[in-house]
């Protein structure tokens, strides 16, 4: 293994770059805003000002990495950093599970790395080592494992190699690929739409003629429906192609792996990252099946984690493409309960007059106001349809409280199948709405640490007695499971 840079060092020049290019978006609005006043009275000044502007950011760039220092003790990392208010962070290697490890392109170009520190009970990482050494971010990632192997002796800790972590779950390129096809993007077409505007804006495309002469029969009218079904196929290729470039950036070379603290993910074509998914801080697995790719038995499997990276909203990509048996293979892997096999509890029938009864009594009022007002017929059916999307996600809501865990399904087109451990459960919350407690009906809400506050796992409507004797139920598998934690047992 490669010596740690011990003792104070300063992150590679090359960072310098990084943080200019990362800062340059916010100064070019600010150049561009001032150089477009000055350009056309005084030239010369709005050159001085765009240099100005320049080199204040390239000044800045070069004061960050200058005061930003970091020493890799034989006990502790200490991260120094700031210029007028200094910051320093001493992060203990006993509070450190795993070492997060990112290449973007131009630090593969150099050779360099970034670092993130992952600690047990922190809400985001406690430090970053941007653009430090390959070898060094290696050096220190098997440095926390062999900690965490703990040898028996310091002779065995020289003499012992680290183990292959074996491989759980990878994607080929094939896969990827196809996952991408899947994962149709319709951004394309909300710019689409806008570019239609502008151009009807400026006179060249008649959105009018094209509406009302699609089927008139004459040939301007011809063209225009051909040309806007040109651009309809367009659209649909444009998509795809987006869903592919944005899923083969992410998940080329997708490699799960199954490690002594966790799972250790692989993945990226420009920017390489490896990432650990700890076992101590996951706290539910999240099964999610799209509307194509359910149809063709293709699934999703991530975690919830405390701790995760905010911008993956608290979640850890595991399998993202996957068959049930691969998803099955991953989740003994990581100590998680099984898919269900018992059949599942659905929600009473009379949740329908408080899922789809005000979206029908609004498009009765709709409907009658049809006589007098245009367009509320067409408000009419959307909430018709809003009523029939609602009936069709309680049709697919359903629950079980195993032995292990407690299960939640819900969605409409994006399902989701969430596993939650009895011994992850914090909070148990029963709740009844007004209409609830005149139709006898009650919600349940199990949290998790680290439960994101939008789409988390709940159950909607239940029977207000077996609402009550479930939450009753899932406190007492709690407790049990948390003795048998205590005890050292495992249930199986």
């Amino acid at each position: 293994m490669t010596d740690l840079p011990y003792g104070p060092r300063r992150l590679h020049p090359i960072s310098m770059v990084d943080n200019a290019i990362k800062a340059a978006p916010g100064a070019l609005i600010g150049m561009v805003g001032a150089v477009g006043v000055l350009i056309q009275r005084n030239p010369g000044l709005a050159v001085l000002i765009a240099l100005g502007i320049l080199g204040a950011l390239l000044l800045s760039a070069a004061v960050s990495w200058w005061r930003f220092t970091y020493d890799i003790r034989s006990n502790e990392i200490v991260i120094e950093k700031g210029l007028l208010s200094r910051q320093r962070r001493v992060i203990p290697f006993d509070r450190v599970r795993d070492i997060a490890i990112e290449q973007p392109l131009l630090a593969r170009l150099v050779g360099t790395a970034k670092v993130r520190i992952e600690t047990g009970g922190a809400k985001k990482d406690e430090g970053v080592l941007d653009m430090i050494e390959l070898s060094a971010a290696h050096a220190l990632r098997d440095l926390v494992r062999d900690m965490h192997r703990a040898p028996a002796s310091a002779a065995a800790a020289e003499l012992a190699e680290a183990p292959a972590e074996p491989v759980i779950f990878a994607m080929t390129l094939g896969r990827v690929l196809l996952s991408g096809v899947l994962n149709f993007s319709l951004i394309f077409i909300a710019l689409a739409f806008g570019a239609l505007q502008y151009l009807d804006q400026l006179g060249i495309v008649d959105i009018e003629r094209l509406i009302q002469s699609r089927g008139g029969g004459n040939v301007a009218g011809l063209l225009t429906f051909r040309t806007a079904a040109i651009v309809i196929l367009l659209l649909v290729l444009l998509g795809v192609a987006s869903g592919v470039l944005r899923t083969l950036l992410r998940d080329y070379g997708f490699t799960l792996t199954a490690g002594e603290t966790g799972l250790r993910r692989r993945r990226g074509l420009l920017t390489l990252s490896e990432v650990v998914i700890p076992a101590r801080r996951t706290e539910a697995a999240r099964i999610e099946t799209g509307l194509v790719g359910g149809l063709l038995g293709w699934h999703g499997l991530a975690f919830q984690t405390l701790g995760a990276d905010a911008k993956e909203g608290g979640v850890q990509d595991a399998a993202p493409f996957a068959r049930t048996d691969e998803i099955a293979h991953v989740l003994e892997q990581a100590g998680f309960p099984q898919l269900p096999e018992a059949p599942m509890s659905r929600p009473p029938a009379r949740a329908l007059i408080r899922r789809c009864g005000p979206w029908l009594a609004a498009a009765g009022v709709a409907a009658i106001a049809g006589q007098y007002l245009p367009y509320a017929g067409w408000v009419a059916l959307a909430l018709v349809a809003m009523a029939l999307a609602a009936m069709l996600a309680w049709f697919r809501e359903a629950h079980l409280a195993g032995e292990r865990a407690l299960y939640v399904r819900e969605g409409l087109f994006a399902r989701r199948l969430w596993i939650i451990p009895h011994e992850k459960l914090q909070v148990v919350a029963t709740r009844r709405g007004p209409l609830q407690r005149l139709l006898g009906l009650s919600g349940i809400v199990p949290d998790t640490a680290g439960s994101p506050a939008v789409g988390a796992p709940r159950i909607a409507d239940l029977a207000t007695g077996e609402a009550d004797r479930l939450a009753a139920r899932l406190l007492a598998d709690f407790y049990t499971a948390r003795a048998r934690i205590r005890a050292g047992l495992h249930v199986t």
